[in-house]
């Protein structure tokens, strides 16, 4: 999904990985540019981010399990046997370069890359 219309466009991504019975992983994914509005495209992640955990948990644990991940990164979280983890990799430079985010929530059954 683009965030803008700029033509480095920030872009969500949502990717699920599982077997034919069920999804095991989930990761959404943020591509963004520094020559976009990093504040925005970051906002929208987190409203996305929180919705997941909300879904994966309960809402009323979602924000607090979001914090806890952002404060544990790169390492991740584990909460009722499920893996929690937040990444960033900066590209490029500060004006030229971009990042992307990842939010990687993880069954205790899923098997391959971590």
């Amino acid at each position: 999904m683009k965030l803008n219309d700029k033509v480095l466009a920030d872009r969500i991504s949502y990717y699920l990985t599982g077997n034919d019975r069920a999804v095991t992983r989930l990761r959404l994914a943020l591509d963004g540019s520094n020559q976009n509005d990093t504040k925005e495209s970051q906002q929208a992640f987190d409203e996305r981010a929180l919705t997941l955990l909300a879904k994966a948990f309960d809402v009323d644990r979602a924000t607090t399990i979001y914090a806890h991940a952002q404060t544990s990164e790169p390492e991740a979280l584990v909460v009722d046997g499920i893996r929690v983890s937040l990444d960033r990799s900066d590209w490029g430079d500060a004006r030229l370069g971009g990042y992307v985010r990842n939010l990687t929530i993880q069954h205790p059954e899923h098997q391959g890359d971590e």
